[in-house]
């Protein structure tokens, strides 16, 4: 198919730019140290590990993402090759899904080596090991830090000037990923005039809201499926049917596939 092309010539050409290969490095070094610094900072419990991996990847993760997508398609809009590449026989929709494959694969592999080198000594480190836990953080991992491609891709292929891409981007990682709750606390005083109490009783849509942060969903996979100690959904926010762990895949798978849609029909319906 049309798409396995382009996203073949992706991976090809990430193959030999260097800094896949310091991603490579970075994830090994990460998963490495997390092994031998967790217990020195907190015990030696195979779930303390989980939980701080997820912490310093909740942060990193996106920003590699981010990175890997942004500029996928807007360089060579820029460039003129997207020109030359629509003349093959790839329709726009082969550009993106194939962009997309191409650099999943890319940002995937380096993370899964990362944890299967670390595995062993996660193994060895943590007498409570539990291989079910580690594979379900590492899937968890990876569909978390795609959504961020997927979003940076989308934005890569809806606008058409390089620095409105940039802004976007890097303003929805910081969003996203540092202040959507606070972004959701402040709408509320705001609509509300800054009433006494407001953020002590908030309106239901404000919770749901604060639920569909791509990072808050990774965090409650983790509790609610993978087992770890962080807050989970019911116990934060109430028992409620957007509570549900299902929910916090919905939200994941969410922004995994919408942005590229929209993103999609920008791209489809704009001139080159």
């Amino acid at each position: 198919m049309s798409w396995q092309a382009v996203a073949r010539k992706d991976v090809r050409d990430s193959a030999r730019a260097k800094g896949v290969w310091l991603l490579t490095g970075l994830f090994l070094l990460l998963f490495l140290g997390l092994t031998y610094v967790v217990p020195q900072i907190a015990d030696d419990e195979f779930v303390t590990f989980l939980e701080v991996s997820a912490a310093v990847v909740a942060v990193l993760l996106p920003l590699v993402g981010i990175v890997l997508g942004y500029k996928s398609v807007i360089a060579e809009r820029e460039s003129g090759s997207i020109a030359l590449l629509l003349s093959l026989p790839h329709s726009r929709r082969d550009v993106v899904l194939g962009k997309f494959v191409g650099r999943s694969i890319v940002l995937t592999v380096p993370t899964v080596m990362g944890l299967v080198v670390a595995a062993p000594l996660v193994a060895t480190r943590y007498a409570s090991f539990a291989p079910v836990q580690y594979l379900g953080f590492a899937i968890a991992t990876i569909v978390y830090g795609l959504t961020f491609l997927a979003l940076a891709i989308a934005l890569s292929t809806a606008t058409t000037e390089s620095r409105r891409v940039t802004t976007a981007a890097f303003g929805a990682y910081i969003g996203l990923v540092m202040f959507w709750s606070g972004i959701v606390d402040l709408l509320v005083l705001v609509l509300f005039r800054f009433q006494p109490g407001t953020l002590g009783n908030p309106p239901g849509w404000s919770t749901f809201v604060k639920l569909l942060d791509p990072r808050l969903a990774y965090s409650y996979v983790l509790s609610d499926l993978v087992g770890t100690n962080l807050d989970a959904p019911v116990a934060a926010f109430g028992n409620q049917w957007y509570t549900e762990p299902a929910m916090a895949i919905v939200v994941l798978l969410a922004w995994l596939v919408v942005p590229l849609v929209l993103g999609y029909w920008r791209f489809d319906s704009t001139d080159l």
